[in-house]
C-alpha cells in the first residue's frame, strides 16, 4: 500500500508541476528533507516514461487515478460473485 501511495503522490506531482508550468508560476522552495524524499521520483525511469506519456497523449489525472484505485483492489484477493463485477474490474483497469 505504501508503493501505491507513493505512485499516487508521484502522479499528482507530475500534474501539479504541469499546472505550475502552464501558469508560469515559480516552484516553491522545498526544505531539504522533503526534497530528499521526493528526489527519487525525478530519477525513476517508470515515472519519467509516464510523465512523457501523460504529456504526449494528454492522459487525464482522473484516468490514471481510476486505474490506480482499481489496481489497489488487487492487493486484497477477491473472488468476484457476479460476472458484472468482473466486467467492471476489466473496464476500470484496462480501458
Amino acid at each position: 500500500r505504501l508503493r501505491m501511495q507513493w505512485g499516487r503522490d508521484s502522479i499528482a506531482e507530475i500534474y501539479d508541476h504541469a499546472d505550475n508550468n502552464n501558469n508560469n508560476e515559480q516552484p516553491q522552495q522545498r526544505d531539504s528533507i522533503l526534497h530528499s524524499l521526493t528526489s527519487s521520483r525525478e530519477h525513476n525511469p517508470t515515472l519519467r516514461s509516464l510523465n512523457y506519456a501523460i504529456h504526449r497523449h494528454q492522459l487525464t489525472h482522473r484516468f490514471l487515478r481510476r486505474i490506480m484505485e482499481a489496481r489497489e483492489g488487487d492487493l486484497d484477493v477477491v473472488q468476484y460473485d457476479r460476472m458484472g463485477d468482473v466486467a467492471q474490474y476489466g473496464e476500470d483497469t484496462v480501458s
